[in-house]
C-alpha cells in the first residue's frame, strides 16, 4: 500500500478528509499522519519476527595503510597525507607514540581522540581498519559474525572486554568473562577474533551517530565479514505523499510481511493517530483499539517458515 493511501485513510478521521484538503489546511495535518505511519512501521519492525526486519550484510576490511601526520603538539587536529574516507573512526599510531583514533575526517583534516604529544611534520603513521562503519539503517547486529567464512568472531560486551575477548585464552568462568586486574589496552595487529558494536560520536551536530563494528586484534590485511542484522523501516516524509495532487505521484511504500498492510500497518497507524490533535472521531476509538491489539497478536505469526527445531535449555 502506498504511503499516500495510508495517509488518506488516517485523514478521514479529521476535518480535512483528503490529502489535498489537508495540504491546503496546513502541513501539520500531513505531519501528524506521517508521524503515525513511521511510528507504526517502527513498532512492527521492532516487535515483529526476523522475517520482517533481518537482512544479510557483508563488509571488507582495508589493509593497514601508511599516512603522514602534520599537526601541532597538544592539539586534536591533524592533517593526514594519503588519507581515505574509510579511515574515519579507525585507529592509527605514530612510530614514537601510543595508539590514537581518528574521530572525524573532513577531506584530509582529521579530528583525533588523543592530543598529539609533540609537533608532527609529515611524520609517518600506520592506520588500521579496526572500525567498520555500519549502514545507518542497521539497528542491531545479530550473533554469528564470520571472518572469511571460516572463523566465528566473539561478541564483546564493551571496549575493555573487546581486547580481553580477542585473546586466545581469556579470563572466563563457565563461559562468562570475569573482571581482570590487567588493564585493557589496544591489541597488537593481527587476525581479528572479537568484535564490539558501538558508535564513535561525531564532534558536530548529527541526527544519528555512525555505528561501527570494532575489531580486535587490528586487521592488517583485507578480510571479508558476513553477518545478519536487524534493520529499521524506511521513513516517509510529507513530500513523499504528493499531497497537493492528492497523492497522484506518490511511489513510497514500507515493506510489511506478505504485503498485509491492512492487517498490520494500517491498524497500528490508526491507533497512534488517535493521539493526533486533529483526530475527531471518538466513536471509532474502540474499534481502532481492537484492531490494534489483533495486529500485535498476529504479527508474531508471520515467520515465513513453519517448521523449526526445538531446543531445550536447562535453567541454572
Amino acid at each position: 500500500m502506498l504511503a499516500s493511501d495510508i495517509a488518506k485513510r488516517l485523514l478521514v478521521f479529521t476535518d480535512n478528509r483528503t490529502l489535498s484538503e489537508a495540504n491546503t489546511a496546513g502541513t501539520e495535518y500531513l505531519e501528524t499522519a506521517v508521524d503515525a505511519i513511521n511510528a507504526a512501521a517502527q513498532q512492527i519492525y521492532l516487535l515483529g519476527p526476523s522475517t520482517v526486519s533481518v537482512r544479510d550484510f557483508g563488509l571488507v576490511t582495508q589493509p593497514a595503510t601508511a599516512v603522514t601526520v602534520t599537526g601541532t603538539a597538544l592539539t586534536t587536529s591533524a592533517t593526514l597525507g594519503g588519507s581515505a574516507t574509510w579511515m574515519a573512526g579507525n585507529a592509527f599510531q605514530l612510530s614514537d607514540d601510543t595508539y590514537n583514533r581518528i574521530l572525524e575526517l573532513n577531506g584530509n583534516v582529521a579530528t583525533i581522540q588523543n592530543p598529539l604529544k609533540t609537533t608532527q611534520l609529515a611524520s609517518t603513521a600506520t592506520v588500521w581498519n579496526d572500525a567498520l562503519a555500519l549502514s545507518l539503517g542497521i539497528v542491531e547486529v545479530l550473533y554469528g559474525v564470520t571472518l572469511d567464512d571460516t572463523i566465528n568472531l566473539r561478541p564483546a560486551g564493551g571496549e575493555m572486554a573487546l581486547y580481553h575477548d580477542s585473546t586466545i585464552y581469556g579470563p572466563v568462568d563457565y563461559g562468562r568473562t570475569f573482571p581482570s586486574r590487567v588493564t585493557a589496552s589496544p591489541p597488537v595487529p593481527g587476525q581479528p577474533r572479537a568484535y564490539y558494536v558501538a558508535p564513535i560520536n561525531p564532534q558536530g551536530n548529527s541526527a544519528q551517530s555512525p555505528t561501527f563494528m570494532r575489531l580486535s586484534p587490528y586487521p592488517t590485511i583485507a578480510h571479508t565479514l558476513r553477518f545478519r542484522a536487524r534493520v529499521g523501516p524506511p521513513k516517509i516524509t510529507v513530500a513523499d505523499l504528493d499531497a497537493a495532487n492528492n497523492g497522484t505521484a506518490c511511489t513510497k511504500q514500507i515493506p510489511i510481511p506478505a504485503g498485509w498492510d491492512e492487517l498490520f500497518l494500517l491498524p497500528i497507524a490508526k491507533q497512534i493517530f488517535t493521539g493526533s490533535p486533529f483526530f475527531n472521531n471518538s466513536a471509532q476509538k474502540e474499534e481502532i483499539g481492537r484492531a490494534y491489539k489483533d495486529a500485535l497478536g498476529n504479527l508474531d505469526r508471520m515467520r515465513g517458515q513453519a517448521s523449526r527445531p526445538l531446543n531445550f535449555v536447562p535453567t541454572v
